[in-house]
């Protein structure tokens, strides 16, 4: 019997690491209860870059999700909405398969001074204390606006998650609701080397003539778009070896086949960076030996 519980316990713990392993490294926000009726969104990444979201955005479309991309201040979210919460885990999952390790969940929420699916509605109770020429506004994030002949109005907001027992709030003409404060943003600690990485860089000077002119653009994501001189381009992603951040691996074939790359030199000021590329054909990790040296100066 204890060998029979000693191997349920082995069996149980191994599942849920290798569940962990399947997730992003870095999640902000907390998984949601699967049994919450609540809605939820991811952002896969916040870019200065429009051309860098984009390069997100198709990485994501190519996994089969349906990213959508949203400005705030002088960025633009790549996110993916409205996903119940029995469906997030599964949702971070195919996010890791894709190469991106960092995320950010949160709660669907209504925008302000908006009902995003208005219906109108009849009474007919007569009970109700409503008449069938009022109009009510029900939004599907939980917001009922009811606006009487004479031009009055009374809002009710109510929670969908659980637990379901929390009480609705009504707003009435006299007594306007007090404004809730907006929710800070996630302040995301970074590496030094990632900050110096995650710019736009062109190489100026390399052992391999072909790629001089070529402009890199590494986000902190992970995307990494390539654009050539004759103005031609390729995604890819990018990610650090490990925590000494002295080599990243590259890909442009969805990790499939990937290479490694050593940073000689890394600052706010300078790029230089051994490439040895590698093989395409190869499922995995290659190198084909060639240790081009690139010299790259940031553009902006």
């Amino acid at each position: 019997m204890r060998r029979f519980i000693f191997s349920i316990s082995v069996l149980f713990i191994s599942a849920y690491c290798f569940s962990q392993q399947n997730l992003p490294s870095r999640i902000f926000g907390d998984i949601p209860n699967p049994n919450s009726a609540a809605l939820y969104q991811i952002q896969v990444g916040a870019y200065s870059s429009t051309q860098n979201a984009a390069v997100v955005s198709n990485q994501l479309k190519s996994g089969g999700l349906n990213p959508v991309s949203e400005n705030h201040q002088h960025l633009t979210r790549v996110l993916i909405k409205g996903i119940p919460s029995a469906e997030v885990t599964s949702r971070l999952e195919r996010i890791k398969r894709l190469g991106f390790n960092e995320v950010i969940i949160r709660e669907n929420k209504a925008q302000a001074g908006g009902y995003a699916a208005p219906e109108i509605r009849n009474i007919p109770a007569p009970q109700s204390g409503y008449s069938s020429s009022d109009a009510i506004y029900v939004s599907e994030y939980g917001n009922v606006k009811i606006r009487k002949p004479d031009g009055t109005e009374i809002d009710i907001s109510f929670p969908l998650a659980y637990p379901p027992e929390r009480p609705a709030r009504v707003t009435h003409p006299e007594r306007p609701a007090k404004a809730r404060p907006e929710r800070e943003e996630t302040v995301i600690q970074r590496p030094q080397e990632t900050n110096f990485l995650c710019r736009e860089w062109k190489v100026v000077n390399c052992t391999n003539e072909e790629f001089i002119g070529d402009v890199y653009n590494f986000s902190f994501e992970g995307a990494l778009l390539v654009t050539k001189k004759d103005g031609s381009s390729s995604t890819g992603l990018w990610r650090w070896c490990n925590d000494k951040y002295e080599e990243w691996e590259y890909t442009h074939h969805n990790w499939q086949s990937y290479g490694r790359v050593r940073n000689n030199t890394l600052n706010r000021d300078s790029l230089v960076f051994t490439s040895p590329h590698y093989y395409a054909s190869v499922e995995g990790y290659s190198s084909a030996d060639l240790d081009d040296v690139y010299e790259l100066v940031p553009v902006r």
